[in-house]
């Protein structure tokens, strides 16, 4: 019995002594701008500091770091999260000119924070791999001077996110990508050259975005109500030539971009309005509304499906040699203006010009279809039994 008893406490003993019990909840205490790495920066509840930030074995972070109150950390190389987490609250900041990647197993939440990467290039990157979990709220501000990669479950709320150098970049295709009350910013160029990019399914609520194009990547379903996209680029698939992706305007959204191309649905519901400016300063110039360039039977589509939905075209084409037409859709009754344009207003376009498109209102609504239908059911009803009685 004693020697069992021996193992058992040898075993027990080695476990504690083990990198995975080593792993722990530590918050900075280190002075305002202090180096993310110092091990003295860092104290767990008893007043104790990590042995390091980084585990000798993977070459990651693995504890639970808080930056809190209003502590403030610098770092000047990687900092890599493996199962470990960084949570960052009300009035702290974390300032790098290096990377940032958090791990399949790994999560960053800030709630009234602010993050800056000021590095060019691949160093100020933020890396949220696959399975890992970001949330951003409360006010937080998060600036980086290149990508923003957020790979798995994300949810952002009252923040501020802005690339200053290139994309913002949403690509969990296992859930959905959540978003409210938030602003987002990506580098724009003459022709929209960053993109903010949706891979997986988003909504959004009452948020703004600025900067160049926006990517509809796969099968990709995004709905935005009451939100505001001032885009300079195009609305497309910006890896591929072909893309199942739509886009659905909810409320008030407003969105103005270049083009829709590449086979990606826009829906208008309700109040919402797509301005397409077409502004010559690319080498498609010369149509709003443009097929995939492959062998498809994909179609590029604007279905306005609210007679209080509106689609403007505008920008004074260099070109005018495409009849956008065919692309534009009565959602309520299905035909396009190709078709039908009776079922429009103006219903005189000649698909080049400029012009602001909505639906007639000789169309019903579909309360008022379906209190037609109602009547005519009840009329054909009542006609039955008068000729029964007689």
């Amino acid at each position: 019995m004693k020697r069992v008893s021996l193992v058992l406490v040898l075993i027990s003993c080695c476990a504690l002594l083990s990198p995975s019990a080593l792993f722990a909840q530590f918050s900075f205490v280190g002075p305002a701008g202090g180096d993310f790495f110092t091990v003295t920066n860092w104290q767990d509840g008893g007043g104790f500091n990590p042995a390091s930030i980084i585990d000798g074995v993977s070459g990651l972070i693995e504890h639970d770091l808080t930056i809190g109150g209003t502590g403030s950390a610098t770092a000047a190389s990687l900092i890599g999260f493996g199962s470990g987490s960084l949570s960052m609250t009300s009035g702290s900041a974390l300032t790098s000119s290096a990377k940032m990647t958090f791990s399949a197993t790994g999560s960053f939440t800030l709630d009234g924070a602010t993050l800056s990467l000021t590095s060019t290039g691949a160093a100020g990157q933020i890396d949220m791999n696959s399975g890992s979990v970001f949330s951003a709220s409360g006010g937080t501000t998060m600036t980086t001077g290149d990508d923003m990669f957020f790979r798995g479950s994300t949810t952002i709320a009252n923040s501020v996110l802005e690339s200053t150098g290139d994309d913002i970049e949403f690509r969990d295709i296992f859930s959905t990508t959540v978003i409210s009350d938030s602003s987002f910013t990506v580098k724009s160029g003459a022709v929209g050259a960053q993109v903010l990019i949706f891979k997986g399914d988003a909504t959004i609520t009452n948020s703004l975005f600025s900067g160049g194009r926006i990517s509809l990547d796969s099968a990709s379903e995004v709905t935005a109500a009451d939100s505001t996209f001032n885009m300079t680029g195009d609305i497309e698939d910006v890896f591929n030539s072909i893309t199942f992706g739509t886009l659905t305007l909810t409320g008030t959204t407003s969105v103005t971009a270049d083009q829709v191309e590449e086979g990606v649905t826009v829906f208008l519901q309700d109040s919402s309005s797509l301005t397409l400016i077409d502004d010559d300063l690319d080498t498609d110039g010369g149509d709003w509304i443009n097929n995939p360039t492959v062998a498809t039977t994909q179609t590029t589509s604007v279905i306005l499906q609210s007679m209080s939905a509106s689609l403007t075209l505008q920008g004074g084409r260099s070109a005018p040699t495409v009849d956008d037409k065919a692309q534009i859709f009565n959602g309520i009754v299905g035909p396009s203006y190709a078709s039908n344009s009776s079922l429009f207003i103006p219903s005189t376009w000649n698909g080049q010009d400029d012009v602001t498109i909505q639906l007639s209102s000789v169309v019903p609504e579909p309360s008022s279809l379906l209190l037609v239908s109602v009547l005519a059911g009840s009329l054909l009803a009542s006609c039955r039994s008068r000729r029964k009685r007689s």
